[in-house]
């Protein structure tokens, strides 16, 4: 009987040692966090992800634009746009680029253009078209449409002048400026000027819409996409339509 509780706590023993070596030698058990797929708004928006076989590159180059590339299709950065934002409101800063422009900055001379002909006080138009000019003269391209759409508009203190704002929206487009291409597009549209030898009005503006999608110009990114759905002058693909509206709502929100 002894020697059976001798042998029983010899094995009780023998078992501890062997749990606790165990316990020693277990490599920890690690938690792994559930997976959350992300939203919409949080997947990356930067990339077109199908295979796009236009012939125009215009087309395909619409079908890839990103939420950042429509952000910037007015040809100014983000730090320009704080800072002209920063102006309202703040007469000392107004003053500095002001002071700026002068030196021949051409980021102050838009800036200070685009602010006196938004927010100027009442009979400020004659200076913002003076700077306006003066920051086209220097290369500004949004300036060149600006005075162009000034013209077409008869604003800024200048008379309504079609064909004159057509010669300025035309150097804007041909420089690159995608909301210059876009202001034709809506004169073709509309019958205010004549379109090339050979092509109706619809035409001209499609044309036009087109060299404004491609750089990634929102309301003529809409416009392209709505004609795609639709086969309307392109050729038809949801696929690419789809794409330009996600980024695009994407872009507006």
């Amino acid at each position: 009987m002894l020697r059976a509780l001798m042998a029983l706590a010899v094995t009780l023993v023998t078992a501890t040692l062997i749990v606790g070596w165990l316990e020693l030698t277990r490599e920890p058990e690690v938690e792994v966090a559930e997976f959350t797929p992300p939203t919409e708004e949080e997947k990356e928006a930067d990339a077109f992800e199908g295979p796009v076989f236009f012939e125009d590159e215009r087309l395909a180059r619409a079908a890839r634009c990103t939420v950042n590339d429509m952000a910037l299709s007015d040809g100014l950065s983000t730090e320009w746009w704080v800072r002209f934002n920063a102006m309202e409101g703040d007469p000392a800063l107004v003053q500095q680029v002001e002071a700026e422009a002068e030196t021949g900055n051409l980021q102050a001379m838009e800036q200070i253009a685009f602010h006196l002909a938004s927010r100027g006080p009442e009979g400020s138009e004659a200076e913002a078209r003076a700077w306006m000019i003066q920051a086209a003269e220097a290369g500004s391209v949004a300036a060149i449409n600006e005075i162009g759409y000034s013209y077409t508009h008869g604003s800024l203190g200048n008379e309504r002048d079609v064909e004159e704002g057509v010669r300025w929206l035309l150097r804007a487009m041909e420089a690159g400026d995608p909301l210059a291409a876009a202001n034709l597009a809506n004169l073709y549209a509309e019958g205010e000027i004549d379109p090339p030898d050979g092509m109706d009005a619809q035409a001209a503006s499609l044309e036009a819409h087109l060299v404004s999608a491609s750089g990634c110009y929102p309301p003529s990114l809409e416009v392209i996409s709505n004609r795609l759905k639709r086969g309307r002058g392109v050729p038809r693909d949801l696929e690419a339509a789809g794409w330009i509206d996600r980024n695009l709502r994407i872009y507006r929100n």
